[in-house]
């Protein structure tokens, strides 16, 4: 009982982000941290989703932070984390989660500028 008690709390006063952590893996990893102590930002492109996931952690007694994030937006990934230091007043962990898909088909057909693409989210 003593260890697993110990183990939630291993991130106690660690604040964390996760971009596209409204679903999915984002969502288990956010949800994770959480459970571990740490007060977590979520983030997706759309509101809706972001304050059903928000909803869903916060029932747990989690701490949780949700907002817009298009990490394809240089503003929105300023805000993001100006919101999270905000909110929190510092930021320890970063998940970067988002990815894009410019591509559809046979990877081995995928141009160089799609891979950039990729790589540049």
């Amino acid at each position: 009982f003593k260890k697993s008690c110990l183990r939630m709390a291993r991130l106690a006063g660690k604040v964390a982000c996760v971009t596209a952590s409204t679903d999915g893996i984002g969502f288990a990893i956010a949800h994770r941290l959480a459970r571990e102590g740490a007060r977590v930002v979520i983030s997706s492109r759309k509101q809706d989703n972001v304050q059903k996931a928000v909803n869903a952690l916060k029932k747990e007694k989690l701490d949780i932070y949700g907002t817009v994030c298009h990490v394809s937006k240089s503003d929105d990934r300023k805000r993001l984390l100006d919101e999270t230091i905000k909110t929190y007043g510092k930021l320890d962990i970063l998940v970067s989660n988002a990815a894009i898909s410019p591509s559809v088909g046979n990877i081995l057909e995928t141009t160089e500028s799609q891979w950039d693409k990729i790589f540049d989210v």
